[in-house]
């Protein structure tokens, strides 16, 4: 593998988003903030909780709904991410092409606010590849490894409370 194809494919993958709900989808169940529909719940939690992890729970094999489609993409995205990052010389060669490497790795520590559990598996791996090194190298000051630091522990607590139980959708 050339490493420095395998640095665009990383860069564009970064920048790549996940497709929103298509045009045509009426299925108003899981908008936020619809007027008509502000103060009622069509489903319980526990139902909107079984609907986000089952894809992992039944796989591919089934024909999917659109509101699958975020889950899979990101899935998908980080772990192709991840395995790019994990190269040798990956590391040197993005240094070379990148302008701005701790905004890249800032980019990169502010995606797990919308990652889920499984996702953030191969996100760490990027991020200890990439990130880490990118704002903890030793001519990085202090004060900005400090901030950095404080943002990424903040994360990580919230990624960890809503794995574990402590978000309103086990409440």
């Amino acid at each position: 593998k050339d490493p420095g194809e395998c640095c665009e494919l990383f860069l564009l993958l970064l920048r790549s988003q996940p497709p929103g709900k298509p045009s045509g989808c009426v299925d108003s169940r899981f908008g936020i903030g619809i007027k008509e529909d502000l103060g009622s719940w069509s489903r319980n939690r526990l139902e909107e909780y079984e609907d986000l992890h089952r894809v992992e729970r039944e796989g591919l094999g089934r024909v999917l709904e659109w509101r699958d489609a975020s889950a899979i993409f990101l899935m998908a995205k980080w772990r192709a991410m991840a395995k790019l990052a994990v190269g040798s010389e990956f590391f040197e060669e993005l240094a070379k092409r990148s302008s701005d490497l701790r905004k890249l790795g800032g980019d990169i520590l502010a995606e797990l606010d919308c990652l889920q559990p499984p996702q953030v598996a191969f996100w760490a791996v990027v991020a200890r590849r990439v990130a880490y090194p990118a704002f903890f190298e030793a001519t990085s000051e202090a004060v900005e490894q400090r901030e950095t630091l404080e943002t990424l522990c903040r994360n990580l607590r919230g990624s960890i409370s809503q794995s574990t139980g402590d978000s309103s959708v086990f409440m």
